[in-house]
């Protein structure tokens, strides 16, 4: 069967469908994810992607969410005039003040409008809960893109980079100092230094503290 909607999967949300279960926030089937809610800035910027089968899926609205459900901003997006694959067309968002809220756990709900050949309905799918706040400490923000497209995504449209929020720190142990030499050999086999580029080998941990856990999508 020929899906109407793809959501990629290399979204920095990850949605789920409307009578679906939900991924993380506020429940989830292992216990050590339902503390977990992913985390943004308010400066941070969001950007979705959406694939509509032509003819069959009309449009896309997206609407943030609170944690009452209350509708607080409307995300504007763009339908691109060529196919991506399949007879797919692209719409994609981008957004750097959506975030911009009062500290607060949010969601975005997409609104799609389908026509199944008979009447028109709507599909809602729902982002897991993310938490928005000025700075979360010990946090680094990702951007991501790519040369090519892949990964579901068409990074030739619209927006072509995303931004993830995630966990992460330099460990304390395992730091290495080092340096890149060129050096000069004499003939009478005396070693002269010419440059020496020093450099720090370091370890990244990515997720929070023990307690807590990302989740599987995340990690994958």
């Amino acid at each position: 069967m020929t899906l109407i909607i793809k959501i990629p999967v290399a979204n920095p949300l990850r949605f789920y469908a409307l009578n679906g279960s939900s991924f993380g926030y506020p429940a989830h089937e292992n216990s050590w994810m339902a503390h977990y809610c992913q985390k943004f800035n308010q400066t941070d910027k969001l950007a979705i992607q959406v694939h509509l089968k032509e003819k069959y899926a009309l449009g896309v609205t997206a609407i943030l969410q609170d944690e009452s459900e209350n509708q607080i901003d409307t995300m504007t997006g763009t339908i691109s005039s060529t196919f991506y694959q399949d007879d797919y067309r692209i719409w994609s968002m981008s957004d750097a003040s959506v975030l911009d809220q009062e500290e607060g756990v949010y969601r975005v709900a997409l609104s799609i409008s389908v026509n199944d050949g008979e009447v028109i309905s709507e599909k809602i799918y729902y982002s897991e809960w993310f938490y928005i706040a000025e700075s979360h400490d010990d946090t680094v923000l990702l951007n991501y893109t790519n040369d090519v497209n892949d990964f579901d995504i068409d990074f030739d449209e619209g927006e072509n980079s995303f931004d993830f929020r995630v966990e992460a720190g330099v460990m304390s142990e395992g730091f290495k100092p080092g340096s890149k030499d060129e050096v000069y050999i004499e003939q009478v086999r005396k070693v002269v230094k010419l440059e020496s580029v020093p450099y720090n080998v370091e370890s990244w941990v990515f997720g929070p503290p023990e307690e807590e856990s990302l989740t599987g999508w995340q990690i994958s």
